[in-house]
């Protein structure tokens, strides 16, 4: 499928269809009248990700590869992204810029945003994309998430 997302700050963001208009993009507000749709990896599903969606509960799963999964959030299509795994801040950049731009969060599991060349690693720690930032998502990631990603590292 041809699709380009792309977003500046104090501009927004925007999702590209083949041969039509930029579209703006927004986070979807969360519904508890529905299951929360989890966007995961489809070859990174860790212990970690199984607890989490565990915690979460009845939940719609969207499994998919590369960096679309943090579009998906962006552009309402999926309402959080646990990542909690190895991924290099390359993999994560330029999907944090789409989703702050379209008004969601991306986190660590302090509730800090993910920053890029603050450490001597370019490895990110554990973090979570956010589409509503009013939804404590960070709520259902427990000691054992971190643990078995420290362990799967």
């Amino acid at each position: 499928k041809n699709l380009t997302y792309k977003a500046a700050k104090d501009i927004g963001a925007f999702k590209i269809e083949q041969d039509k208009e930029a579209l703006p993009i927004h986070c979807r507000p969360y519904s508890s009248i529905n299951k929360p749709a989890v966007v995961v990896s489809l070859d990174h599903a860790t212990a970690s990700v199984s607890n989490y969606l565990s915690q979460v509960g009845d939940h719609d799963l969207v499994r998919m590869g590369s960096a679309l999964k943090m579009c998906l959030v962006a552009d309402g299509s999926a309402d959080v992204y646990p990542r909690l795994g190895k991924t290099g801040e390359w993999d994560s950049g330029a999907g944090q810029v789409i989703v702050e731009c379209a008004g969601g969060i991306v986190i660590d599991e302090q509730g800090n945003p993910l920053r890029y060349n603050t450490k001597e690693s370019v490895i990110n720690p554990n973090f979570i994309v956010i589409g509503d930032t009013s939804v404590d998502w960070l709520q259902y990631l427990t000691h054992s998430n971190s643990r078995d990603a420290a362990k799967a590292s």
